[in-house]
């Protein structure tokens, strides 16, 4: 540890060229290398689903929650977990992805019994050092059947999340209960509510889900395009003079109700087809009234980011299933994006757009750089400046756009 080597003082000459350098992203625009990030939310509300979601995300190397990836090896380290219950919920994420292998990437080791965060932290330094292996994340689920955080000082537990990502190099993730509601109070007062927690100073990037209440436009709107898929194909096969004659393509640009749709195929359809097609049509929005619906709000490094506002997710309502029969469900997730102030493209447009732009760049000059000195060398920023005719700062913007590039101590490296 570094304490019990002592402080070691630089001088800022010595490592001047590194003044602007930056860990490599986990998540890109959330969570760098070697940093830690929360997640938290009321109990039972999958708060391991979505954590395990990002493991799959990560040994996939997709996009998680709308933020891109690096891929690489992720450990889950389930705190009061069972060990067959780990590997189960781990399968089930593969379960209809037959030819999928990337569950190789995810490994995973239970700790019970009571016991500290040091205490916890030593025994996965340990295991990690013994099986030699390189992981992107450590992910601790969940730090509530770590040593409770009421009565303690937080403050040692940071300390051991830090030597964590230290010792084993990585970025680490944690879950944890947090029990809150929003107000009647406006948007940015809710998030000063939430945002003052004792724990959220001590972590890099922090996740909350909150639980809302969707007004009955945003339900109907939920409904409606649950059902207007099955609504349209059924009038094609069934009535496609009446669906052109009352289906035009302005239909679905004006507010519709589910009551309307439906009133729809009762007059369009057979009678033989009736009974069978509006029991499937009234089961495809059925979920939505059982499920509950969460705000997300994500902070790092000062910065609220657009999903607070553009995106809210729904879960099923866990405490209406007794048998746990909707542990393993995926978070699913809607954009809501009002008719004033809509985009013209999604963020993930945008931003896809960028990454291709920046690895065009990127692999461009790197080839020249090649070409001019020999594929032994490193490409420096400064190199990469020059080729392209752009300052190093622009540099450096490109490589934290590209999803193929990455830079250490101001050299340009290319993922394998």
């Amino acid at each position: 540890m570094q304490n019990e080597q002592g402080l070691k003082i630089e001088n800022s000459s010595s490592r001047w060229d590194q003044a602007s350098l930056l860990s490599a992203s986990l998540i890109k625009g959330l969570l760098r290398k070697n940093q830690k990030m929360m997640i938290a939310a009321p109990p039972r509300s999958l708060k391991t689903s979505v954590s395990l979601q990002l493991c799959k995300a990560i040994a996939d190397g997709e996009k998680w929650l709308g933020w891109e990836v690096k891929q690489g090896d992720v450990l889950i380290v389930g705190c009061g977990a069972d060990k067959q219950n780990m590997l189960n919920r781990i399968s089930r994420l593969y379960e209809k992805e037959e030819e999928s292998k990337s569950y190789e990437f995810i490994d995973y080791v239970t700790i019970k019994g009571e016991t500290s965060m040091p205490n916890v932290i030593n025994q996965v330094i340990d295991s990690v050092r013994k099986q030699g292996k390189t992981y992107r994340l450590i992910i601790l689920d969940s730090i509530d059947y770590v040593q409770p955080l009421e009565g303690y000082s937080v403050h040692s537990t940071i300390a051991a999340l830090d030597r964590l990502t230290i010792e084993c190099n990585c970025s680490v993730v944690v879950t944890h209960t947090v029990r809150r509601e929003f107000s009647d109070k406006s948007y940015i007062d809710n998030l000063n509510v939430i945002h003052n927690d004792i724990l959220l100073s001590l972590f890099d990037t922090y996740i909350e889900f909150v639980e809302i209440k969707l007004k009955d436009k945003h339900l109907n709107d939920l409904q409606v395009n649950q059902v207007k898929n099955y609504f349209t194909e059924v009038l094609k096969e069934h009535r496609f003079d009446y669906y052109k004659e009352n289906i035009t393509d302005n239909f679905f640009k004006k507010e519709r109700s589910v009551d309307e749709l439906r009133r729809h195929l009762e007059i369009a359809i057979p009678e033989s087809e009736e009974k069978r097609t509006l029991d499937f049509f009234d089961s495809l929005f059925t979920p939505i009234k059982n499920d509950t619906y969460w705000q997300m709000v994500a902070y790092s490094s000062g910065i609220f980011y657009p999903q607070t506002e553009q995106y809210i997710f729904r879960y099923p309502l866990l405490k209406e299933d007794a048998d746990g029969l909707l542990t393993n469900y995926s978070t699913g997730v809607f954009a809501f994006w009002d008719s004033k102030s809509s985009q013209e493209s999604p963020p993930e447009e945008v931003s896809y757009i960028k990454t291709e732009k920046a690895n065009k760049e990127l692999t461009a000059a790197c080839e020249k750089f090649e070409k001019e000195n020999g594929t032994g060398e490193t490409p420096h920023k400064k190199d990469i400046a020059k080729i392209i005719g752009m300052s190093e700062k622009t540099v450096e913007r490109r490589v934290e756009e590209s999803d193929i590039f990455y830079m250490e101590k101001g050299k340009i490296f290319k993922f394998i």
